[in-house]
């Protein structure tokens, strides 16, 4: 997604590494839920199938904590009813969501703001046009917020990712059973 946006292009080497970490899980997250809305679950749900609140219910992780993590992120979805232009539309957002620039040059960040300006109109006119000026505008505002809501659900499974090293024997590096997985999750997250 990150490639097809023109503002990408524009930014230096550095600036797309630091950006793509700093929206790679949240946007795993809106893929999945949005997704898991789409097909009516009522958990996170992979595209093939797989419950990962299943996986990590049955292995490791207290039911509560799974709960608030793969369950409680669909509400707001439900009560947003996005359409698939919406989602695209705040996909995009996601890639310009400037409060999470924090490690961004100054340059990169300036070209954020004004693609996320752009690109947030463009959602607010078509809300308005889909839904009524009023509702398009009120679903507007929760869909920008669901942005920050992601952004504490990745929290809160960067919180069961520290749980899981905590709880588990420490994996070696590229020893087979998952420690690449583990790599990347440590530089998403650090």
């Amino acid at each position: 997604m990150a490639k097809t946006l023109s503002i990408f292009q524009e930014l230096e080497v550095f600036d797309k590494v630091q950006l793509l970490k700093n929206v790679a899980y949240v946007n795993v997250l809106l893929t999945e839920a949005y997704y898991s809305y789409i097909q009516l679950h009522s958990t996170l749900c992979n595209p093939d199938g797989t419950l990962p609140v299943l996986i990590k219910v049955k292995h490791w992780m207290p039911v509560g904590l799974a709960e608030l993590a793969y369950s409680r992120i669909l509400d707001p979805f439900y009560r947003i009813n996005l359409t698939s232009e919406e989602y695209v539309l705040l996909k995009m957002l996601l890639y310009c969501y400037y409060p999470s620039a924090t490690n961004l040059s100054k340059i990169a960040k300036e070209l954020l703001q004004k693609e996320y300006s752009k690109v947030s109109k463009l959602l607010l006119k078509h809300m308005q046009i889909q839904h009524g000026k009023d509702e398009g505008t009120k679903k507007y505002s929760e869909a920008i917020n669901l942005m920050g809501t992601l952004f504490h659900f990745m929290e809160r499974h960067k919180e069961i990712y520290i749980f899981k090293n905590m709880t588990t024997t420490i994996i070696k590096e590229n020893n087979g059973d998952g420690s690449s997985w583990n790599l990347l999750m440590d530089e998403i997250f650090s």
